[in-house]
């Protein structure tokens, strides 16, 4: 900026990894605390609290695999203020990374995926230590880590040995892939993993309106307000006139409707009189989780699984099936092809031979043609997703994904398409128009949108729609609209 334009100039300093930052006049320099806490945190501190907020500043993440996904993962997690993030990549930008990985361009094809991401996710938040590891993890290496995460990974042997390596060490371990218009999500915690807070809102209070003295004693509370409690929730009493013994003594709760439960049995108590306060009492969870080798190929325990959308939930053994599939076929072949009926009939074979029940095979091979897809989209869904359950393995607060979590958009598609009409065409759009082919490619690229607010949610679309080249082309634009300045927090 002209200095002339701006006011001012800032001095230049530099930090001890050689990156560049601004330094403020020591008139605007705050207490670090107070930095931390009540401007650019102000947010997520909204969101997650301020003990999670300090643990998760406090956590050390280990990231594998560097393209769409992967940094969209790195973003998240740099832009929440995680301790220290390592991310790694042993492979070198492509053409077709170019459809989701928002780091890199044209000129970084041939180039390191980490190497050439670094700087720019440095950028994003300089209170971040972020470094790249170019050793294979070991049982020495993986203690510097409190969770690793990967989304880079070939066959099902090598995600089985990168979970077990972790699960001797304590480490939690978070699995996932975008291939096409499917996705999926795996987390281990570990053996014991114990929730303290498993919604993270504050504990729920009411007023006391009477209690029955006898041996399934009810409680109920004022009308205007319902207790919102739960089966086994547990309540202190406060302030009772009368029935004293429930004074600042904690209680099971057993829900009878909105505004009643039960606290068992008071028939050796007092009369109870009048008032009362009750204020619900945090009680941790334990998670007990199992390593991923379980899931492979046995016929898995579909209670764990969680899917976005549960009218289909029937759809889970055929994502189960595919996900085994589609490793089996990747660590026999280098790339997938487009719309293959060919590799679509390979992987069914592989599917049917692990011989589960209510296998979709219609299903089943949209998922196929689909695999070899790089979209945006689909990977800031997801990893969004993973940047939360990084959260959860750091903060032991909020409920995990347990064990885990696929998704599907195939309702995106239209009509089943022909090799031809997906095949690449050296175009940063490839990873698109393997999966909605060319003709639906240039309807995008002409598209004309008009989007009001630029704010969190507003970049991300903007980004998305960036990466997606909508507007990009000759009779398409977008305009952006947002009259609120740039703040801090």
């Amino acid at each position: 900026m002209d200095e002339k334009v701006s006011g001012k100039r800032e001095h230049e300093g530099s930090l001890d990894n050689g990156r560049s930052y601004k330094k403020r006049k020591s008139s605007e320099m705050k207490d670090d605390s107070e930095i931390q806490y009540d401007e650019t945190w102000s947010r997520l501190i909204y969101t997650i609290g301020k003990d999670a907020l300090k643990k998760l500043q406090e956590s050390k993440i280990l990231l594998i695999g560097m393209r769409g996904l992967g940094i969209e993962i790195a973003k998240n997690l740099v832009l929440m203020g995680v301790s220290s993030l390592t991310i790694q990549d042993f492979g070198n930008v492509e053409l077709s990374d170019l459809s989701s990985q928002f780091f890199v361009t044209e000129e970084s094809i041939g180039m390191n995926r980490a190497e050439s991401s670094i700087e720019k996710l440095r950028e994003l938040n300089d209170r971040v230590n972020i470094q790249i590891s170019k050793e294979r993890l070991d049982d020495n290496s993986i203690k510097n880590y409190t969770v690793v995460c990967t989304t880079e990974f070939n066959s099902q042997s090598e995600l089985i040995q990168l979970n077990e390596l972790c699960r001797n060490n304590n480490v939690a371990f978070i699995a996932a892939n975008t291939p096409g218009l499917f996705s999926f999500v795996f987390c281990d915690f570990g053996e014991s993993h114990t929730v303290l807070d498993t919604t993270g809102e504050p504990p729920k209070t009411a007023y006391v309106e009477s209690i029955t003295k006898d041996k399934h004693s009810l409680v109920t509370v004022t009308d205007n307000e319902r207790h919102d409690l739960e089966d086994g929730d547990v309540v202190m009493f406060t302030e009772v006139e009368g029935m004293t013994e429930l004074n600042g003594n904690s209680f099971k709760v057993e829900v009878k409707g909105p505004y009643d439960f039960s606290i068992g049995d008071t028939s050796n108590f007092s009369d109870y009189i009048k008032g009362g306060f009750i204020q619900q009492i945090k009680q941790p969870k334990t998670f007990h989780f199992d390593p991923i080798k379980k899931y492979f190929p046995s016929v898995p325990d579909f209670d764990k699984f969680l899917i976005a959308d549960y009218g289909k939930i029937d759809r889970v053994p055929t994502y189960h099936a595919f996900i085994q599939a589609y490793l089996q076929f990747k660590e026999k072949n280098a790339q997938f092809k487009p719309w293959s009926k060919e590799e679509a009939d390979t992987m069914l074979n592989f599917a049917k031979e692990l011989k589960y029940q209510d296998l979709n095979e219609e299903l089943f091979k949209k998922l196929a043609y689909t695999a070899s897809g790089n979209l945006s989209p689909m990977a800031a869904f997801i990893g969004g997703l993973v940047a939360q359950e990084v959260i959860k393995a750091t903060s032991s607060e909020y409920v995990p994904i347990n064990q885990w979590f696929y998704f599907d958009s195939l309702e995106c598609l239209k009509d089943e398409l022909s090799e031809d009409e997906t095949k690449p065409i050296n175009s940063r759009y490839d990873g698109q128009i393997a999966v909605f082919g060319l003709s639906f490619n240039k309807l995008v690229q002409d598209s004309k949108y008009f989007l009001v607010g630029s704010g969190a949610i507003g970049c991300e679309i903007l980004k998305n729609w960036a990466m997606m080249g909508l507007g990009c082309g000759p009779n398409g634009h977008i305009d952006i609209s947002d009259m609120d300045s740039i703040e801090i927090k």
